[in-house]
């Protein structure tokens, strides 16, 4: 049992001392994902929030959150509903089609409440925040890097 202490405690700082590295890597200024974007400490250190700031953006937060789940409720009913009658000895096309609207209007809702926390969040920072703020959520939403005719039409804006 004594011999494996020491290896067993190495693994585990090799495991947190990783957890940390890919955290920061993750939520850096040239890895910005929307958990970071909806982290209030994450943004507080990045933009220099002050108390004020904070205290608004977490409220914001948490109703985005709150909206967002109901998004993601309806989102996963659809789907449920679909992955069952899909194969089903009633499912129909109707129903099929039915489901899947629901589904992309459960999508297009947290897209636009998505886009309008974004625009929430900007609007409480000061110009040089603002600036930093719209550079993060560029690199957020620049998924297109992985679509290269998305990328071209970028580039060419």
């Amino acid at each position: 049992m004594k011999r494996f202490i020491i290896p067993l405690l190495i693994v585990c700082v090799a495991g947190l001392v990783t957890f940390e590295i890919t955290s920061r890597y993750r939520c850096s200024t040239e890895s910005v994902t929307l958990d970071c974007l909806n982290n209030t400490g994450w943004l507080a250190g990045k933009l220099a929030l002050d108390k004020t700031q904070i205290g608004k953006i977490t409220k914001l937060q948490a109703e985005f959150r709150t909206k967002l789940e109901a998004c993601n409720t309806t989102h996963c009913g659809a789907c449920c509903k679909l992955s069952a009658s899909l194969f089903g000895s009633n499912g129909k096309d109707d129903e099929t089609t039915a489901l899947i609207e629901q589904m992309s209007l459960a999508q297009k809702e947290s897209e636009l409440i998505t886009i309008k926390h974004i625009r929430q969040v900007h609007d409480l920072l000061n110009p040089e925040q603002k600036k930093q703020f719209e550079k993060m959520v560029k690199v957020c939403i620049g998924a297109c890097k992985s679509n290269s005719e998305c990328a071209k039409s970028c580039e060419r804006r």
